[in-house]
């Protein structure tokens, strides 16, 4: 197999997985990996438009129904095996979570367009800016379309799993796979000439301690509604936990009541020198992320994306017209403190990033408070209440009062905090810990190296 692409994909002969902890984790990279992976096997001659040389995909989300439609496209079959009861669950289920595929490659210049080409042409699924449920609406309409259109070639399955424990069967040097799997119709054996897994990174960590959980990043949350969904008479006091996209996009819209980064860059005024300005360090930090392995191998790299965005935030808050703009965008922003392990934000997004870093800067500015702790970790979280239970019921604790443990914790390559150092109440606290990482499909088989990779920002 010399195709680069697939090799970097490769489980076992004919079996290919672009889930797990690849980075970037975006929807629209997920979608470059899906069209990648046909197109590479369609020219690769993995698979095929005879009967038994078409492909099946794991997992019914963004990604694997991309790799359906655009193998559909070019005349190959393709199976479609989703376990949960709909397809585009997660984005289904999601109200409150605005969803833009080129606002985060800022600070290049296509950034504002808020829509997704590839070579002039429409990817496999149309991705506009907007919620992430009517994105989720739109997805199955243009699938519905799609089916019509490519008949048999296009089959998807909901409630559709895997035969386990052993639902493949590879002839030694075949150019086929049989696979066993269950539908509604039963279980059966189909050959394929390729099978590909896209069934998603893991689960989010939101929880703290066994009791906690807060709001997960697809879960319908309150923090759009007026005073963030608690009673008028409630004062809310916010904590933060985390310096990822998730933590930066929720520190964002709770600051200053926009939907999107895009509409708070827009309300800001920034001047365009400073992306400008930023473009070449963003660029270089991309390529140097290539070749990490984890946070260690990183953070020299984030403290200079730090210190170049810092650099930036001064010259804009020395613009009178960002300053008042700033002014307006924040009055009536909510008691807010957004805790993190180390001296760095996280690489993604450059706008997130920014955004974050000048309105703390402002705020620390105009009111001397402080609202980034860095080098600190969320290591308890308990009800500061006899008559509320958490019971991992983030619904039922928003608005509550928590005791929350802040612990000192030096570098974001360390596994372990250090000692406590204060306790502080807060009625909204909202973890984004990342992803736990699941066991790979087929982990039995030829182990995955799942590197990092940078992918295009642009693809006209």
């Amino acid at each position: 197999m010399g195709d680069p692409f697939l090799r970097a994909h490769y489980v076992a002969p004919r079996v290919f997985n672009i889930s797990g902890k690849l980075t970037p984790v975006s929807l629209k990279d997920q979608m470059i990996r899906a069209r990648f992976f046909v197109d590479r096997t369609v020219e690769s001659g993995e698979i095929a438009s005879a009967p038994d040389r078409g492909l099946l995909v794991i997992g019914g989300g963004a990604c694997g129904i991309t790799a359906a439609i655009r193998a559909a496209q070019l005349g190959i079959a393709a199976t479609v095996l989703e376990r949960s009861p709909r397809l585009f669950g997660l984005q289904a289920g999601c109200a409150t979570r605005w969803l833009d595929p080129s606002q985060y490659d800022w600070p290049l210049d296509h950034w504002s367009q808020g829509h997704f080409p590839w070579a002039g042409a429409p990817m496999p699924l149309y991705f506009l800016s907007d919620w992430a449920n009517r994105l989720a609406h739109l997805w199955r309409l243009h699938l519905h379309v799609a089916s019509a259109a490519f008949g048999r070639l296009l089959r998807v399955h909901v409630g559709a799993y895997l035969a386990g424990p052993a639902p493949l069967y590879q002839p030694p040097g075949a150019a086929t796979v049989d696979v066993k799997y269950v539908t509604a119709a039963g279980t059966q054996i189909d050959t394929f000439g390729a099978v590909l897994v896209t069934t998603g990174f893991g689960t989010e960590n939101t929880k703290v301690g066994s009791t906690f959980r807060g709001f997960a990043f697809w879960e319908t949350d309150p923090f759009a509604s007026t005073n963030l969904g608690l009673p008028s008479h409630a004062t809310p006091r916010v904590l933060i936990s985390g310096a990822g996209d998730g933590a930066l996009q929720d520190f964002l819209r709770i600051c200053t009541g926009q939907n999107s980064a895009r509409d708070v860059f827009d309300a800001c005024g920034v001047p365009p020198t400073i992306a400008a300005a930023l473009k070449d360090i963003e660029r270089r930090s991309a390529c140097s992320y290539h070749w990490g392995e984890h946070a260690g191998h990183d953070h020299a790299l984030h403290m200079e994306l730090e210190n170049e965005h810092e650099a930036q935030v001064a010259l804009a808050l020395s613009d009178p017209n960002v300053w008042s703009n700033l002014g307006t965008l924040l009055a009536g922003r909510p008691e807010l403190k957004l805790v993190h392990t180390c001296e760095h934000l996280t690489p993604f997004y450059a706008l997130n990033r920014f955004l974050v870093l000048l309105i703390a800067r402002y705020i620390d500015q105009t009111t001397g408070t402080s609202v980034i702790e860095r080098q600190t970790a969320v290591t308890a979280v308990s009800t500061a209440s006899r008559s509320h239970s958490c019971a991992l019921n983030a619904s039922q604790c928003h608005g509550e009062d928590h005791d929350v443990e802040l612990s000192d914790w030096s570098y974001c390559a360390d596994k372990s905090a250090g000692s406590p150092k204060s306790h502080e109440q807060f009625n909204v606290v909202i973890v984004r810990h990342g992803i736990n990482v699941g066991v790979p499909a087929f982990a039995a088989l030829t182990p995955i190296a799942q590197p990092r990779q940078v992918l295009p920002y642009y693809l006209l």
